[in-house]
């Protein structure tokens, strides 16, 4: 992600997630946050749904970090008015 290789950061993200059992180097929580942002600028939208939107483990931690389940499901169904509503929330 740092060295602006998104798809291949969601890649490793989506992957890390289903694998992830200790909190030493991220928060859980931090992991879920970047897969979404990550997904979105780089996943289409079948792949987001599948490894995201519906993941359990991602389903889990979303609703505790303010505003990014909005933000991902208005991107999905390009609600983008409320997208951007959302956006601001996130940036902050």
């Amino acid at each position: 992600m740092q060295i602006r290789k998104f798809k291949a950061a969601a890649d490793l993200f989506i992957d890390s997630i289903a694998t992830f059992n200790k909190d030493t180097m991220i928060d859980f929580k931090d992991l879920v946050f970047y897969t979404v942002l990550t997904g979105l600028l780089s996943l289409d939208r079948t792949t987001i749904k599948e490894k995201i939107m519906l993941s359990s483990d991602v389903l889990q931690v979303i609703r505790e970090i303010p505003s990014l389940k909005p933000f991902l499901e208005s991107f999905y169904k390009c609600n983008y008015k409320q997208f951007m509503i959302e956006f601001v929330e996130i940036i902050k």
